[in-house]
């Protein structure tokens, strides 16, 4: 099994393959590199741990899953007297479980495709931009496949899951045949979709989730990105981008690599990128305090039964310094731990079979400031209780986060928690259009839509649309609809598709970006008479794509 790695540092890529033969490398920029080691290169991977200051470990990425469309402002552009806005000419790209590429939303009138290239990280065969891994395969391969009676004889590339196929679907799908008259957002788009590989067992094991829980890595979803902008670029078309997964790991505040990565990439003309604000609002999975210097705050996490494990971590804020001990719900406890930089710390317990790892991040490389992971193995149920010493407080505020639902058991919880800081990782990230939901039906808030502010004090989400129980394209025979953020964020991407094609194929704002396009967005969004915008709960309200053409 290969182990996987962040390197962020200006390196010579040849360099670093001719000096350690046994590990793989792959660069996404200048200075970010995905570092993959197999057993037989661990002696190496040592050494250039010794020799570079920025080695770090992946994190893992979860899926945040025509009335939308009408509510949204988008479907009167369909037909629109003054010029129609279907996405012609536009790019709609996915990173997710795949697409069924011979679905009929995705087929032209003559039965072609309008998805341009599908690159498979599961499988083997044209490995595209030099990236080192995956089966990329062509328009022109997919019109063949769909001209016989066993189009996967060709094309073997399947959405086993679905989640890919829907969205991609919800975005942008049009039943050109007449079956089911579905139509997406924006319908005259194209597709371009990478179906990411899944997070090793090895991975998985180190984050105690389980195989069949669906976890992307830091490394499939960079790569992802990476393909999706070169490909656009190729093919010099504009392009949005749909980014629907999300983890609790990371200080939720825009540092992590993907976020960092994805920012540079909002001020790239004809390039539109949305972000899912993820489903964690009411999990119960984020706990905010206070402490002031010598100040001790005990924190309970209720663990449920059959909890395997998780990391739990800990940010603090600018300069503060703080330490951690720990007390099982028999009432063993892990004395107060002092702070040793990069250092862990184990932890075993003589009536129980957990264990306990504590590390100490300060300064930690994204932020400049302190994080502590602790890392639960085999916990018992009940309540355990971390106590929180302030060190050294100027500011005294601390943020903890619990992995993403589907991540821990359903119980697994803080027992205080907070509603706020609750959007996920990568939607913290400054400039992307990040989404949340709520009912289009009876205009509800969707309650576990993430919450802001990010830990900089950023107002997130954006905006909010349609996520719940929206209706999809039929997929294996049946309508699919999905509840989450990621089901807002396609209809946005669509919308997006629509404006790009305004912007860019017609010429009226050629340099639109992913920061002006969220400008454009949130001013014409909806706003609710008696409620203060913006806020973090709705960001500057509803997704109206009508509305922001009107006030443009």
């Amino acid at each position: 099994m290969l182990s996987e790695y962040l390197l962020e540092d200006f390196k010579n890529i040849d360099e670093l393959r001719q000096k350690y033969p046994k590990i793989i490398f792959r660069q996404i920029t200048d200075a970010v590199y995905i570092v993959e080691v197999p057993p037989e290169g661990k002696d190496e991977l040592e050494v250039l741990v010794m020799n570079t200051e920025y080695i770090q470990e992946v994190y893992l990425y979860g899926l945040n899953s025509e009335e939308s469309l009408q509510e949204s402002g988008i479907l009167v552009f369909h037909n629109y007297p003054y010029g129609q806005l279907r996405g012609n000419g536009v790019l709609l790209g996915f990173l997710d479980t795949g697409i069924d590429y011979t679905n009929d939303v995705f087929r032209y009138e003559d039965g072609s495709s309008r998805i341009l290239s599908i690159w498979d990280q599961t499988l083997e065969g044209n490995v595209p931009f030099n990236l080192g891994f995956g089966a990329e395969f062509t328009k022109t391969e997919i019109d063949a496949a769909l001209k016989t009676m066993d189009p996967f004889s060709l094309v073997p590339t399947k959405d086993e899951i679905g989640h890919g196929t829907y969205i991609a679907g919800l975005a942008g799908g049009k039943d050109r045949p007449g079956y089911t008259n579905y139509v997406g957002a924006a319908p005259d788009s194209d597709f371009i979709v990478v179906k990411m590989r899944e997070a090793s067992h090895d991975l998985k094991e180190h984050f105690f989730i389980k195989d069949s829980v669906t976890a992307y890595s830091d490394g499939a979803i960079l790569t992802a990105l990476n393909y999706l902008v070169n490909k656009s670029a190729e093919l010099e078309r504009p392009l949005v981008i749909c980014v629907a997964v999300g983890n609790n790991f990371g200080g939720h505040d825009g540092t992590n690599v993907i976020e960092r990565y994805i920012q540079s990439l909002t001020l790239v003309p004809g390039l539109v990128i949305v972000t899912a604000a993820g489903n964690e609002g009411n999990s119960g999975h984020h706990y905010k305090g206070k402490l002031s210097q010598g100040e001790k705050k005990s924190v309970e996490v209720n663990i449920a039964e059959g909890e395997n494990g998780f990391i739990l971590s800990l940010w603090t804020k600018s300069i503060d310094k703080m330490s951690i001990g720990i007390r099982t719900p028999i009432g063993q406890v892990v004395e107060r731990v002092p702070l040793n930089p990069y250092k862990k710390e184990n932890f075993k317990f003589s009536l129980q079979k957990s264990e306990v790892t504590i590390e100490y991040k300060y300064p930690d490389s994204n932020t400049g400031g302190e994080s502590i992971k602790i890392s639960l193995k085999n916990p018992i149920p009940g309540i355990w209780q971390i106590d929180v010493y302030g060190d050294y407080i100027i500011n005294g505020t601390f943020d903890m986060w619990i992995p993403r639902t589907g991540f821990v058991e359903a119980n697994t919880r803080f027992s205080e928690p907070n509603l706020e800081t609750t959007v996920c990782v990568p939607a913290t990230e400054t400039y992307s259009i990040v989404v949340g939901g709520y009912d289009e039906v009876d205009k509800s808030l969707y309650a576990a839509s993430g919450r802001g502010p990010t830990r900089q004090n950023i107002i997130k989400p954006d905006l909010i649309a349609p996520s719940i129980s929206v209706e999809g394209p039929i997929i294996n025979g049946s309508p699919l609809s999905y509840t989450g953020t990621s089901v807002g964020a396609s209809i946005t991407a669509g919308a997006c598709a629509l404006l790009l094609q305004w912007s860019i194929i017609e010429g009226n704002l050629p340099t639109i970006n992913t920061r002006i396009a969220k400008e454009v967005l949130i001013r014409g969004a909806n706003r609710q008479p008696g409620i203060d915008y913006p806020n973090n709960i709705e960001g500057y309200g509803r997704l109206d794509f009508q509305n922001s053409f009107l006030v443009m």
